[in-house]
């Protein structure tokens, strides 16, 4: 088995995905505006979507 996404569901992805990059080094993957973005951490991507997603 392997594990493909983590998703958390947090108040402001952008401000999100900006502390994961900066906090820990990882690169952004994809963002988007609508709510949803990752950020790579090797085989499983972390994951984060608004409430309203």
């Amino acid at each position: 088995m392997k594990l493909g996404y983590t998703i958390f569901y947090v108040n402001d992805v952008e401000a999100s995905l900006t502390f994961f990059e900066k906090a820990f080094g990882l690169p952004r993957r994809f963002y988007h505006e609508s709510g949803y973005g990752e950020v790579e951490t090797g085989s499983t991507a972390l994951g984060f979507a608004s409430h309203d997603f």
